[in-house]
């Protein structure tokens, strides 16, 4: 399901926006104008962002492991 919630976006010392979905509170992305985060934002999907990051977590928390 595509979010229609709104989005925060956060200014970063680099100059560049951080756009962040206030439903799942994953990062959507991070661009140098609000306008370059819009599609992002459109094509957002919380249940996918939660679940790349779990596997993500997951994949580094075996970096090493036997």
């Amino acid at each position: 399901m595509i979010s229609d919630v709104p989005f925060i976006h956060r200014n970063n010392p680099d100059s560049t926006i951080d756009s962040i979905c206030l439903n799942c509170f994953m990062t959507v992305g991070t661009a140098k104008s609000e306008s370059e985060l819009h599609w992002r934002e459109l094509n957002h999907n919380c249940e996918r962002a939660v679940e790349l990051e779990r596997d993500r977590r997951y994949e580094i928390s075996q970096q090493g492991t036997f």
